[in-house]
């Protein structure tokens, strides 16, 4: 949609962020950053990664479909430095119902992990999803 800007679109849908400070000793594999939601389409709009410490490991932002979708990917021994993806006012949608997930495929990189998006209910909802959503 022309005319609207990101922040419109994170304050009048339900806006979803994560941070996460990623130590040298940890690798985690499909670590669940937000969490999907029934009914519910994540649209990611921003992502960062400031590597402080690199590594032969490489990062990816994917989401939790049970065949990952990869949004954004540091490959093996990415220079040290900030790292940005945006995806356009609108964002990059991610598969119904399905959340963020951070993966690495080794220890040894350091990194704070920025994540901004918003939530877009894409299907009616029953009572009971109504209600844990």
């Amino acid at each position: 949609m022309q005319g609207i800007s990101n922040q419109e679109y994170r304050t009048t849908y339900q806006a979803a962020s994560a941070r996460r400070v990623l130590l040298v000793t940890d690798a985690p594999a499909g670590e669940v950053l937000m969490p999907g939601r029934p009914g519910h389409t994540l649209f990611l709009s921003y992502a960062f990664v400031s590597l402080t410490a690199a590594a032969a490991a490489s990062i990816q932002l994917e989401d939790t479909a049970g065949t990952p979708v990869v949004l954004a990917a540091l490959p093996a021994s990415a220079p040290v430095g900030p790292h940005a993806w945006t995806f356009g006012e609108e964002g990059v949608a991610l598969t119904e119902g399905a959340g963020l997930a951070l993966r690495v495929s080794g220890a040894g990189n350091a990194a704070v992990i920025v994540a901004q998006g918003y939530f877009l209910q894409t299907t009616p909802l029953s009572i009971e999803q109504f209600r844990t959503a």
